[in-house]
């Protein structure tokens, strides 16, 4: 990350995840800024695929989808137990094991207890198919977002296809 605000979301993402330690999230141990001015986010290896990699080759049984909704429910309530809101939850955000054991990760847009800003109001954040009306119109996005977002990733883990599609975010 050369730029400053590439870096500047690097180590949020790193200081948001690490406020977690939760089975279902990925763990980060350490970042660290290189003599190059390089960052170096370390961080549990995650071994599997992306759900979103998992649902190109079609839905899920009843059965999985429903375990999986499970935990990525179980981890979105430590973060905002804890104060996190994700805001992007999506499947290219999960992962999964072999076992069928999630893990969520990228919490780069995250929005931390003590409220740091990453955009200005009235601007979106987060990607448009998974994003609550809230997130849409550009207000604050609370857990409630993060929930939304679930139900999207819910529906499309069942249906094989997200609820929502349009030629504009509206």
């Amino acid at each position: 990350a050369r730029d400053a605000a590439a870096k500047t979301r690097l180590i949020h993402e790193a200081q948001a995840a690490s406020l977690l330690d939760h089975p279902h999230i990925c763990t980060v141990y350490d970042i660290e800024e290189l003599p190059a001015g390089r960052l170096l986010l370390a961080m549990a290896y995650c071994e599997g695929e992306t759900l979103k990699a998992r649902l190109a080759r079609g839905p899920l049984p009843t059965g999985e989808a429903v375990e999986l909704a499970c935990q990525m429910a179980e981890a979105l309530g430590e973060a905002h137990a804890r104060g996190i809101v994700h805001r992007d939850i999506k499947p290219a955000n999960v992962m999964v094991s072999r076992s069928g054991r999630l893990k969520i990760v990228d919490f780069g847009l995250a929005r931390l207890p003590e409220a740091t800003a990453l955009t200005a109001t009235g601007t979106t954040l987060g990607t448009p198919t998974y994003m609550a009306p809230e997130q849409v119109r550009g207000e604050e996005a609370d857990a409630r977002a993060d929930l939304w977002a679930l139900g999207v990733v819910l529906y499309e883990m069942l249906a094989g296809r997200p609820p929502f599609g349009g030629e504009s975010v509206q």
